[in-house]
């Protein structure tokens, strides 16, 4: 009863006080993208924002972790999530498969983490360079946040360390086809072997994931914030990537839903990750916001209309039956909020 209580609290100020200010700051985002000189980076910067902004609206949970500086942790995690997709889409939309081009541009996501660090020419590798600015003010917002907040070291760190896994990935997984699945596995196989019970493709995963990032700078110690890593973390971008499957196949892209055998084995493990989400976080401080976050990502992603097709909807209800009856819940509100526009 007391967590029904603090979750209901939580969701209330999430969808009143929250999410309208999530929207506020990607509409100042949207406006200064709208003024880049270079057609390509504006289109990209602006698909960014319309299309991947429900990254944005649920990493913004953790302006709700108790203690948290709402406007400092907002600030950062709209900036940091939105130089994240928006560098998606350079890479993946733009027709460039250049490796060193991919390196340079996430640089900006390094030093968006570094509040020390000097801006630098992101587009030096890449064919069309004139943003406007645009990717060295989101950088700066993200370190000024991080400078407000104290950012100290242990936490620039851990943050560095996660954020190089996560750069490593995107490099790989959108080089060209002729070698992107033998890069992508060799390294996943080197960087993941200390993680035994996890395939080479579910580690990659994990490193795809922003979440961990946000826990530090919502305020969690980097000895309590390593527990969303890997199953947390892996948890958020398979389930990311398990609502795209149709999508991906049609555009030959990557997804790591494909290296699985089967489809009863797709289930399987993705109810794994959930369920070991949920162990690791026994031992946190304010572990029912954590259990939120988990629940949270059930119910955002498997709201998600890409999940009404026929390939989608057995699955979805099969992870949902061996969830939670607060996930099953909250993922009927996910669909509410969907049907009203508010994700």
């Amino acid at each position: 009863m007391k967590k029904a209580v603090q979750w209901t609290k939580w969701l209330y100020r999430y969808i009143v006080e929250v999410m309208p200010q999530v929207e506020q700051r990607l509409a100042n985002w949207k406006e200064l993208a709208e003024r880049m000189p270079e057609n390509l980076l504006k289109t990209q910067a602006l698909a960014s924002i319309e299309h991947k902004k429900f990254h944005c609206i649920g990493g913004a949970v953790f302006a709700l972790y108790p203690g948290a500086r709402q406007q400092e942790v907002l600030d950062f995690i709209v900036a940091f999530q939105t130089i994240s997709d928006y560098l998606d889409n350079l890479c993946d939309r733009a027709q460039v498969i250049e490796e060193q081009a991919f390196r340079q541009l996430h640089y900006a996501m390094l030093d968006a983490i570094r509040p020390a660090a000097a801006s630098r020419d992101y587009y030096l590798n890449y064919p069309v360079k004139n943003d406007g600015g645009y990717l060295n003010q989101l950088v700066t917002t993200c370190q000024k946040a991080l400078k407000s907040l104290g950012w100290d070291e242990s936490k620039a760190h851990l943050a560095a360390e996660w954020v190089t896994l996560y750069s490593e990935l995107q490099i790989y997984k959108h080089l060209d086809w002729s070698v992107r699945e033998k890069k992508l596995e060799t390294w996943a196989r080197e960087a993941g072997k200390s993680y035994w019970n996890l395939y080479p493709m579910e580690f990659a995963a994990a490193t795809g994931s922003t979440l961990g990032v946000f826990a530090l700078v919502a305020g969690l110690e980097p000895q309590e914030a390593s527990y969303y890593f890997p199953w947390i973390t892996g948890l958020h971008i398979l389930l990311d990537y398990y609502i795209d499957q149709e999508e991906d196949k049609k555009e030959g892209d990557l997804n790591f839903h494909f290296y699985y055998a089967t489809d009863a084995e797709r289930e399987k493990r993705l109810i794994l990750f959930y369920k070991n989400a949920k162990d690791s976080i026994n031992k946190l401080q304010y572990n029912s916001f954590h259990e939120l976050v988990i629940t949270g990502l059930l119910a955002m992603y498997l709201s998600d209309p890409k999940t009404n097709v026929p390939t989608l909807m057995s699955g979805r209800q099969l992870i949902l039956k061996e969830s939670s009856l607060e996930a099953q819940i909250l993922h009927t509100l996910c669909v509410f909020l969907r049907k009203a526009g508010k994700l």
